[in-house]
């Protein structure tokens, strides 16, 4: 598209506009991506694989404010929106991702002018994150194995210990009280244990899902076909997926 395609709606019936398009249908529409619309810095629909929304105007809502200033944006679609009302029968729930475009000749860092909305059927993205969230619920039972493995030689011979002391306690009633008060040591010792287990697998599940949920968001928008050429984006995403990373590590 050039700067004159994004100063106004496309025509519906004109030649540009149904090969334009047949190529947005044929090479980007595919699953799970389900629709696509250009929007004006004012809110009104440019173009659209769907052309019922051209030319209309919506307004701007917070996510469409964000990236007209140079923000992408990503987020669960409110399909009960007007702007939605042609999306509702593509997917139960839909996924949006807003993003800037700038024109080639632009200089780096000068203002959008449009924004492109790339609409994607949840239950894939859904299906990703369950897949993740089972491959570190595994990850995180063999550490609990692991972690009991070391832990029972520990506890057996604590157990030992114990056993021996309740065995001389009938003929050393003078030492009784000071094997009383390691016995109760010790069981304080391993609910503490036992706490901080559980407090660790919290804390860990938490700090995983927040950088994972955004590196795959990152990760599914450098991999549409418009960021190919865009190495301003790419750079911008990949740097914010090395600071999730880096924070994971």
């Amino acid at each position: 598209m050039t700067d004159k395609d994004l100063k106004a709606p496309a025509d519906i019936a004109s030649k540009e506009y149904a090969a334009l398009s047949d190529f947005v249908r044929s090479r980007i529409v595919r699953k799970p991506v389900v629709r696509v619309k250009i929007w004006s810095l004012t809110g009104t629909v440019l173009f659209s694989d769907e052309p019922r929304l051209i030319g209309r105007n919506f307004g701007l809502d917070d996510e469409l404010k964000e990236a007209s200033a140079g923000q992408t944006v990503s987020g669960i679609s409110n399909l009960s929106a007007p702007e939605n009302v042609f999306d509702r029968q593509l997917a139960p729930k839909l996924y949006a991702t807003y993003v800037p475009l700038r024109l080639a000749s632009d200089r780096l860092g000068n203002p959008p002018v449009a924004v492109a909305e790339i609409y994607q059927d949840y239950a894939g993205i859904q299906a990703q994150i369950n897949n993740l969230f089972r491959t570190v619920g595994i990850t995180m039972l063999v550490g609990l194995g692991v972690l009991y493995l070391l832990l029972l030689p520990i506890t057996l011979k604590v157990a030992n210990t114990l056993s021996e002391q309740n065995t001389r306690l009938e003929e050393e009633a003078k030492r009784s009280e000071e094997l009383l008060r390691k016995e109760h040591q010790t069981v304080a010792e391993l609910r503490k244990l036992n706490r901080l287990q559980g407090e660790f697998v919290a804390v860990a599940s938490h700090e995983l899902r927040t950088p994972l949920t955004s590196i795959i968001g990152y990760a599914k928008t450098l991999r549409q076909p418009q960021f190919a050429n865009d190495a301003a984006a790419r750079d911008e995403f990949l740097q914010a997926i090395e600071r999730q990373g880096d924070r994971l590590f």
